[in-house]
């Protein structure tokens, strides 16, 4: 955490009046504190969280026209309630190669800007093998569960057949799917 981004935790913290400000100025607040965050690892995250705030706090603003709500607490319950099928990880599964031998098997909405962000963390060239659309935290530990005795260290694996087949197999069967539409 830089220090910007600690004092302005700190100044939230501190303030006694953060609930009491309306919510569009809480909501100033918060966005401005998440807009700060200058990790590039974290900037992913972030871009998502500001997504789904920003889908929360309109269903928010449409029940407060709709009616006055009591409190942030009670309309925050009542977009819990209305949003509880919407899909919330909508993230691809992608597997991304080092020239050094290593695979990444990791979880990103955008695997290309993931990419340039690891490259930019090492000199070795790295490159996207397979990306699958929408697969989810589910599908991206599926993987590395079946894949473990390869695991070096988080979500690098050793390059190893068995994972280079388990590729070529995905990309073998989308390729045939297409050709049969």
């Amino acid at each position: 955490m830089t220090d910007k981004e600690f004092d302005i935790k700190k100044a939230i913290e501190e303030s006694p009046d953060f609930e009491d400000l309306p919510l569009e100025e809480q909501w100033g607040v918060i966005s401005f504190m998440l807009s700060v965050v200058t990790d590039p690892e974290a900037l992913e995250i972030i871009d998502f969280l500001l997504e789904q705030l920003n889908k929360a706090y309109s269903i928010l603003k449409e029940i407060a026209d709709l009616k006055a709500i009591p409190s942030f607490e009670e309309g925050f319950m009542e977009v819990l309630e209305k949003t509880k099928d919407i899909k919330i990880d909508p993230k691809d599964v992608y597997i991304i190669e080092s020239e050094e031998g290593l695979i990444k098997i990791g979880l990103s909405r955008n695997p290309q800007k993931r990419l340039k962000s690891l490259q930019r963390q090492t000199r070795y060239k790295l490159k996207i093998l397979l990306v699958i659309p929408n697969g989810g935290r589910e599908k991206e530990k599926e993987i590395q569960e079946r894949y473990k005795k390869y695991n070096v260290f988080g979500e690098w694996f050793e390059k190893s057949p068995e994972i280079m087949n388990f590729i070529q197999d995905i990309k073998d069967n989308t390729l045939n799917q297409n050709r049969e539409v």
